[in-house]
């Protein structure tokens, strides 16, 4: 998910009346020259306005990753998928690598440490990914 910098900053814009988030599957229409927007689940909840911004970002799914590397690791039981327990007991894939957090380290099938192997966010999203990459070379260079 998104740092909690991030998270935080949109909930002040949420607090503030400036955001609006919407529920699953949003739709969008035009009418008069203005965006009609509203999520399929919650249709009687519609927003007009004469801007629209997207804001997402693509899911990741290294599940179904075409990346050679990505593959071979969970492959060769390198790395293993990150998973969710929600309030209900189910186990929800996130479609990220299980990594330690402090220092982005791979974590393997076996729930060991890969040793060396790191994974951080995307480069170039926002400086978020640069401490990132910060931490995991400070790892390498202490060790």
């Amino acid at each position: 998910g998104p740092s909690v910098e991030r998270t935080e900053e949109i909930q002040a814009l949420v607090e503030l009346g400036l955001v609006t988030i919407l529920g699953p599957e949003m739709r969008v229409e035009m009418k008069a020259g203005q965006f009609i927007t509203y999520a399929n689940l919650f249709p009687e909840n519609r927003y007009n306005s004469h801007f629209l911004i997207e804001a997402r970002i693509p899911k990741v799914n290294n599940e179904k990753s075409l990346n050679p590397l990505t593959r071979q690791l969970l492959a060769d039981k390198l790395a293993t998928l990150h998973q969710l327990a929600l309030a209900d007991g189910q186990i929800v894939k996130t479609g990220a690598l299980l990594i330690v957090p402090a220092t982005n380290q791979v974590i393997t099938k076996d729930g060991q440490v890969a040793t060396g192997l790191f994974s951080a966010a995307r480069p170039g999203v926002d400086p978020w990914n640069m401490r990132d990459m910060d931490r995991i070379a400070a790892t390498i260079f202490n060790s």
